[in-house]
């Protein structure tokens, strides 16, 4: 890493840059132990509950794919602090819902807020770093937000002890509400003025336009919307594959969904180190692979039914697989374009959360929770293998430590 990056890429800034993305994961996570709950209070199926989880993946990729070029013209900071504003807003009239429809259609707002975050914390480590150091810087990115889903299910469970689902988002609210208190205090504004993205609407469409006839950004594009699949297809299914179909408890099912994230958190902090070492390509094919494995054993555990502890263990290990790979993806993807890093980080939030919003809520009303998991598992893992390992970089030889431009 350069000397500038390394003066700039602080401890500090690690941890201001994670509040802002834990929130996204959180609008997601941390009601999972009431949504069976949820279901049954507001009158709804388990399609229906499992819409409130989807609108908000949608509106996590639709602010995403808008906030990355806005804040390339205008700069992080202002989009920053607007969007968690309103993440705050609309999490507490979440609470107050008083049916489905509107609970969702305040989901998708809430995701739309709530996208500020993950997008202008991917561009703003872009802002000052590129290649394997982009990618270690990414890596610790998601192990300091990592850190929020192990404690956040575990204190949902909890919560809904003294109270129902609507205290989750008001306690959401909360911690919303600090992450803008700290961004309003700390977080700097990584893009000057001068290397801002001028011009009209139609000089963002060109940039937009440039990105998308780039091979190698496209391929990464895809792989992240595989891994988003893997990520919220396991967030909005497995609360109905542990409650309901293995009998568990929502705080069994809390401590489950904590196990994960501390499997997550474990392997992003190792591929910090792997990447390192051998680059964000060939690290990212070794876990993808890995994961191949793993999901292929909860695919077959789940059909000859073997009991609950099979699944279980091997969603970890699948967990601690995934652990750093979309960071490996993101920053492959974000290697170059350097001028419209908020353009490709937008592009790369919009794939991952449309890829987890859309699939899932196709798949499990035809298969049924307890198949629909870990066939989405298992397919999206096994497609983002196949896209990374026929890469232009993958077939030219740039695999290793000595890879062209740290990937």
């Amino acid at each position: 890493m350069t000397s500038a990056a390394q003066s700039r890429l602080t401890a500090g800034l690690y941890v201001v840059l994670g509040l802002q993305v834990m929130v996204a994961p959180l609008a997601t996570s941390f009601y999972l132990p009431g949504l069976p709950e949820l279901a049954t209070d507001l009158g709804g199926s388990i399609a229906e509950a499992q819409l409130t989880v989807s609108s908000a993946l949608v509106g996590l990729a639709v602010g995403q794919f808008f906030l990355g070029s806005i804040s390339d013209r205008y700069g992080r900071r202002r989009p920053l602090l607007i969007g968690m504003g309103l993440f705050v807003l609309t999490s507490i009239l979440c609470a107050l819902a008083p049916n489905l429809t509107v609970l969702v259609i305040l989901r998708f707002l809430q995701g739309l807020a709530g996208a500020a975050g993950p997008v202008i914390a991917r561009a703003s480590i872009r802002d000052m770093a590129s290649g394997r150091e982009a990618a270690q810087g990414l890596s610790r990115l998601l192990f300091i937000a990592g850190m929020a889903p192990v404690v956040g299910p575990l204190i949902g469970g909890l919560i809904l002890l003294v109270m129902d689902w609507r205290g989750l988002f008001l306690a959401l609210a909360v911690v919303a509400g600090v992450a803008l208190a700290v961004a309003v205090r700390w977080f700097p504004e990584t893009l000057p003025r001068e290397r801002r993205l001028g011009g009209s609407r139609g000089g963002q469409r060109a940039a937009m336009a440039m990105v998308l006839r780039d091979r190698t950004v496209v391929t990464f594009l895809l792989v992240t919307a595989s891994l988003g699949i893997v990520s919220f297809g396991f967030s909005s299914t497995s609360p109905f594959y542990f409650i309901e179909g293995f009998g568990l408890s929502p705080q069994q099912y809390a401590a489950i969904v904590a196990a994960n994230s501390l499997a997550f958190v474990g392997g992003a902090y190792v591929n910090t180190r792997a990447v390192g070492v051998t680059g964000p390509r060939r690290a990212l094919a070794r876990g993808l692979a890995l994961m191949c494995l793993t999901t292929s054993v909860i695919l077959v555990t789940t059909l000859i039914g073997t009991g609950v502890w099979w699944p279980l263990v091997f969603t970890v290990l699948t967990m601690g697989a995934y652990g750093g790979m979309i960071a490996n993806s993101q920053a492959l993807a974000l290697n170059s374009h350097a001028a419209v890093a908020g353009t490709v980080s937008a592009l790369l939030g919009t794939a991952q959360f449309i890829g987890g919003a859309v699939v899932p809520p196709l798949v499990t009303p035809v298969l049924g929770p307890m198949i629909a998991l870990p066939v989405l598992l298992v397919g999206a893992s096994a497609v983002a293998l196949a896209l990374t390992v026929t890469s232009k970089g993958a077939r030219s030889g740039r695999w290793g430590r000595r890879s062209v431009g740290a990937v």
